[in-house]
């Protein structure tokens, strides 16, 4: 495998390996499921691109993705100047989570449905 890389990254000049990453660190990091896939392949195939170098290089950026999640939440709410939403809480039970869990999706008993 790494032979084929090199192969077809001594092929491509150098103003298109740079494109390749460029464009594979944008598109990888874009904070929307499936849609770095999609347009790395897009960019490949309009800019005849290698598509397999591209996509190697947005799954490699990929868990950028995650660790930038936070920055765009706090771009986004400037942007828009809004307050950013704090992550949902739990009021503390003394029950397990699991318990309340199983609680909420339980059937209703006969007992307990409701009298109109």
């Amino acid at each position: 495998m790494r032979a084929d890389l090199r192969t077809a990254l001594r092929n491509m000049s150098p103003e298109a390996v740079a494109c390749v990453v460029v464009l594979g660190v944008v598109f990888g990091v874009f904070p929307a499921p499936f849609c770095p896939t999609l347009f790395c392949a897009l960019a490949a195939l309009v800019l005849r691109l290698n598509p397999a170098a591209i996509q190697l290089v947005n799954y490699l950026v990929c868990p950028l993705q995650i660790g930038l999640a936070a920055p765009f939440v706090c771009l986004g709410s400037w942007l828009l100047r809004t307050p950013a939403a704090p992550p949902p809480r739990t009021p503390p039970s003394g029950e397990p989570p699991r318990a309340r869990l199983f609680r909420r999706f339980q059937r209703p008993r006969l007992h307990e449905a409701p009298v109109r």
